[in-house]
């Protein structure tokens, strides 16, 4: 009985809007840890959503989508990335650099990025120096990354920052 009251005071519906305003995944893991708590014991539905919260994190932080997308003289291409471009998508991300053709222009979309690190900054800068000898050019347009953490774009010698639109 202590556990179902306990369980009954946990919900709050103002708290289950604030919640929900985070998505879905959030609320999922609330309700899970509120019937882990009510159904077993308070250790145990603290212990689900703690492992709920980890899942999420190690998804997020592991999770890249990739898409390139040529014009139609194949001139200029344009690759988008969503999601946290960490040492553990290097791999990807290096296959399908290699499928640009020499002497293309390369835009790099990294405004929707959660996080990039160092390992695919230097995946990037090492194509243009192998392709600027056949006349390839990067920019990579992260405006909206700068403006959102405020502070300057973090550039390597010879890559080029996009112009605000």
């Amino acid at each position: 009985a202590l556990l179902v009251y306990t369980g009954f005071k946990l919900v709050n519906i103002g708290q289950i809007k604030g919640i929900y305003a985070y998505g879905k995944v959030p609320l999922v893991i609330y309700f899970a840890t509120l019937i882990g708590i009510v159904t077993t014991n308070l250790l145990t539905g603290v212990m689900i959503g703690v492992g709920l919260s980890l899942a999420r994190l190690v998804y997020s932080l592991t999770h890249l989508d990739i898409e390139l997308a040529g014009n139609g003289d194949k001139s200029r291409y344009d690759l988008v990335m969503k999601g946290s471009a960490t040492f553990l998508a290097l791999h990807r991300v290096a296959s399908i650099l290699e499928t640009i053709p020499r002497g293309t222009e390369l835009h790099v979309h990294i405004d929707k990025l959660q996080h990039i690190d160092h390992a695919c900054l230097d995946a990037l800068y090492a194509w243009q120096k192998q392709n600027e000898k056949f006349g390839a050019s990067m920019v990579v347009e992260w405006d909206d990354l700068v403006a959102r953490y405020g502070g300057p774009a973090p550039l390597k010698p010879g890559m080029a920052m996009s112009q605000s639109r």
